[in-house]
C-alpha cells in the first residue's frame, strides 16, 4: 500500500487534493492508496478535530516542527498552499515586483522555498522526492476555475467560479466539506491532473 500524508489549509482543500490524488496514481500504483490528512485532523464526518484548524500559518507551523513525523509514516507528503496571502509579513511571499505581478513559476518556486526553509535543508534534501508541493495561485478555487471553465482568472477566485456555476445552472461552490463533495461528484467527470514539474507537483490541472 502506497500512503500519501496531506498537510493542507483547509478540510475542503484536501478533499480536492484527495481525489486528484487517487484519479492520477490509480493509473500509476498497481497497489492500493492510503491517504492520511494530517494538517488539518478531520474525522470520518469530515468535521474539523482541531482549531482552529487551517490556515496557511498552520500548514507552516506544521512543516516546521512535524513534517519528519510525517515523512516517517508515510511513502509521500503533499503540502498545500494557497498564494493570495503571500504578501503577509509571516508569509514572505512577493506577489508583485515593481508593480507588476510577478509570474506563476516564480510565485511557486518561492513558495516552495519558504516551505523548505520551514522543512530544514538537510530534511528536504534527503526526502525531495517524498515532497510534493500543490501550490494554488491564488486558491484553489482558482485551479477549478481553470479545469471546468478554462478561465485563468486567479484573483476572486470562488466568486467568478460561483457566477460561472450560476450561468450553467449549477449550485455555487461552497467551503463546507460535504459541498465540496457534492460539487466534485456532479461536475468531476473528466479527470483532474497534478502535473508534477522537476521533483514537485505544481498548480497545474490538466485538462483532457
Amino acid at each position: 500500500m502506497t500512503t500519501f500524508a496531506l498537510i493542507s489549509e483547509g478540510i475542503t482543500d484536501q478533499i480536492i487534493l484527495e481525489r486528484m490524488i487517487l484519479q492520477i496514481c490509480s493509473e500509476i500504483f498497481e497497489e492500493d492508496l492510503d491517504i492520511n490528512p494530517l494538517q488539518p485532523l478531520r474525522d470520518a464526518t469530515d468535521s474539523a478535530t482541531n482549531a482552529p484548524h487551517g490556515g496557511w500559518e498552520l500548514v507552516l507551523e506544521y512543516c516546521e516542527e512535524r513534517v519528519a513525523d510525517a515523512l516517517a509514516s508515510n511513502d509521500y507528503v503533499v503540502i498545500h498552499l494557497d498564494t493570495d496571502e503571500g504578501d503577509h509579513p509571516n508569509f514572505g511571499l512577493r506577489l508583485t515586483e515593481q508593480g507588476n505581478e510577478r509570474s506563476y513559476d516564480h510565485l511557486i518556486a518561492d513558495a516552495i522555498e519558504i516551505v523548505a526553509a520551514r522543512i530544514g535543508n538537510d530534511i528536504y534534501k534527503a526526502h525531495t522526492e517524498r515532497l510534493l508541493f500543490a501550490i494554488s495561485v491564488h486558491t484553489m478555487e482558482s485551479w477549478l476555475l481553470l479545469y471546468f471553465f478554462k478561465r485563468n482568472e486567479p484573483k476572486n477566485s470562488i466568486n467568478r467560479l460561483n457566477r460561472l456555476l450560476a450561468k450553467a445552472d449549477h449550485p455555487p461552490l461552497q467551503k463546507r466539506p460535504r459541498r465540496t463533495n457534492n460539487f466534485l461528484r456532479k461536475l468531476g467527470a473528466r479527470n483532474c491532473w497534478l502535473s508534477k514539474i522537476g521533483n514537485t507537483v505544481s498548480a497545474c490541472l490538466l485538462a483532457d
